[in-house]
């Protein structure tokens, strides 16, 4: 959970909003105070405060795994939480038939880090052995180069 993704969901006008539960608690905790902050810190993004809908609040919420099937010969999306890292709530999407995984910012390549919410011991220690283990042969991060290949992933 960040304040500035939250604030920005509404922007896709999606059916629906899938989130990790840590990242449902979070936005009930902090939600308003981090909206308050971000249009204290940074006005110019905020032309008409008052015309952007607030924070977007999932209606889909889960705890360890979601499998949504893709339909057709596509496969199957599924979301699995590996672990506190980045925040609490961090989830990685993967999809197992191309063996492609959408870490977030569980991995960055060639960036700086913001790590403000990070449980540094169990990303380092646990979580990213979970992400290792599903053995992508894509992988793409929160920020930098997409790796190609397992021996770049």
């Amino acid at each position: 959970y960040h304040a500035v993704r939250v604030l920005g969901a509404s922007a896709f006008a999606a059916e629906s909003i899938i989130a990790h539960e840590n990242t449902r608690l979070l936005i009930e905790e902090r939600g308003k105070e981090d909206w308050d902050s971000e249009f204290g810190r940074m006005p110019r993004l905020f032309r008409e405060p008052e015309g952007i809908p607030g924070l977007t609040h999932p209606d889909i919420v889960f705890n360890d795994r979601l499998v949504i099937p893709l339909g057709g010969d596509r496969g199957d999306l599924v979301l699995q939480y590996c672990g506190r890292g980045h925040t609490a709530g961090d989830i990685c999407a993967w999809v197992p038939k191309h063996k492609i995984l959408f870490a977030g910012d569980l991995v960055e390549a060639a960036a700086a880090l913001y790590t403000g919410d990070a449980f540094h011991f169990d990303w380092s220690s646990n979580t990213l052995d979970a992400v290792k283990a599903f053995e992508a042969e894509v992988l793409i991060g929160g920020r930098g180069a997409t790796a190609h290949g397992r021996a770049a992933v």
